[in-house]
């Protein structure tokens, strides 16, 4: 998988992909999610986990979320263990509340995320920088759910960080 990094702004929030999401991502991805192939893990980000430690440094990794009986069916969460290479601290931000996958759902759904995801973190994260990341950034339901409640706790500072990103319909990748 060759890296791209592909810098946007979601909601007022800087962002970055790292990759398009193409058909080796979405193979790969299949293969780890939906094929338990937890070896995986460390294949997404094995040669940008030294910049990004960096440039992320100080930052608490806030994962976005995965419905429950999904991790408990592969025995591991995702989106966490493609992150946990940077070695940077994780907080539990948010949750599920059902187990709806976004990938049957057409773009008017998906709008509804916001629905089935609660914070379930600290009651303030006055003075923390946050990085919220995920695999696949497609139409920004499930970060703008976690933005909007991710605010309510004023955090110093919100950066997103996503390891695919599809290509915007209206500006397409270079």
């Amino acid at each position: 998988m060759n890296a791209k990094y592909y810098r946007f702004s979601f909601h007022g929030v800087p962002a970055m992909a790292i990759y398009p999401y193409n058909e080796k991502v979405r193979s790969l991805l299949f293969q780890f999610k939906g094929c338990f192939d937890y070896e995986l893990k460390d294949i997404f980000l094995a040669y940008q986990k030294t910049m990004l430690k960096i440039r992320f440094r100080g930052y608490v990794v806030a994962p976005s979320p995965s419905s429950k009986a999904h991790d408990e069916a592969r025995g591991f969460n995702h989106v966490y263990e493609i992150f946990a290479c940077l070695g940077l601290p994780m907080l539990k931000l948010f949750e599920k509340t059902t187990d709806r996958k976004q990938t049957e759902l057409n773009y008017f759904e998906r709008q509804k995320v916001g629905e089935w995801i609660r914070y379930v973190g600290p009651k303030s994260l006055k003075g923390e920088k946050i990085l919220l990341v995920d695999d696949v950034f497609t139409t920004g339901s499930t970060m703008k759910a976690c933005l909007n409640l991710l605010k309510k706790h004023h955090p110093k500072k919100i950066r997103i960080l996503v390891m695919a990103k599809t290509a915007d319909p209206a500006k397409p990748h270079p």
